[in-house]
């Protein structure tokens, strides 16, 4: 069984805690006190076992609290031990949140998803607004987007940066084709580009879009050539025809 001895210091107006883990190893502890190495101001939890002596964290007479170092300025102020380490902020053992050296910030789970038209091309009837099948996924952290029915549905309320491409087989001169996003099955955004000449083109819209917690957004098109055309779609032009997500905050 471990004992434990604890010794309290006293003098003008300061005070320590110190444990050690044998009543004869009194050089081998921790102190946790007001002035223990500091001023007398300052509240602290210091690793005294001989060969140590630091202090690991304290509260100023601020409310600053500071891990890895003692001045803090920020309400949390936390320092990496060495440049080769990094902050890392985990989820029941699961790393969410890694902030590097240099402060490059890692979230491997944010939201985020890619999604492109896995299927035959898909037919733009004149002057109809047409939805996109986009149904094939390349990414999708959180499992948010429906390969079913098309659609992105936001688990968590933000702010979202939406892309879409789309291939057009032809589209006459100076006709339009349009992008949009629909959310909740209203049109969202749209952007408009003007053909030039009978020829394919590939439009890159960009949006971005406000959702709440269960909002849902679709990929819809539209053109007034005057007759049909087609958005080239299959495993080849999955990077021609997709969508691209991936909530900023």
């Amino acid at each position: 069984m471990k004992r434990f001895l604890i010794v309290i210091y006293l003098g003008f107006g300061i005070w320590s805690l110190g444990f050690a883990p044998s009543a004869l190893a009194v050089t081998h502890k921790w102190e946790v006190g007001q002035g223990t190495g500091l001023t007398t101001t300052e509240f602290v939890v210091k690793d005294a076992r001989t060969g140590i002596d630091a202090i690991r964290l304290v509260i100023d007479a601020s409310g600053n609290l500071g891990i890895g170092t003692t001045g803090p300025v920020a309400k949390l102020e936390v320092n990496q031990a060495s440049a080769a380490s990094s902050l890392k902020i985990a989820d029941n053992g699961t790393t969410v949140q890694e902030i590097y050296d240099g402060g490059i910030i890692d979230l491997p789970y944010q939201s985020t998803a890619k999604a492109y038209m896995g299927g035959t091309s898909q037919t733009v009837s004149n002057s109809t607004w047409t939805k996109l099948p986009i149904n094939t996924k390349s990414w999708d952290t959180q499992n948010e987007f429906d390969t079913t029915n098309n659609r992105f549905t936001a688990t968590k309320a933000g702010y979202y940066l939406v892309l879409l491409k789309a291939y057009w087989d032809s589209i006459a001169d100076q006709k339009i084709c349009y992008h949009a996003v629909y959310k909740n099955g209203a049109s969202e955004a749209t952007q408009a580009y003007q053909g030039s000449g009978p020829a394919l083109l590939q439009p890159v819209s960009v949006f971005l879009i406000k959702l709440a917690a269960g909002d849902y957004i679709e990929f819809y098109v539209f053109q007034n050539s005057g007759g049909d055309t087609h958005i080239n779609g299959g495993s080849s032009y999955s990077d021609y025809t997709y969508m691209e997500i991936i909530k900023l905050m």
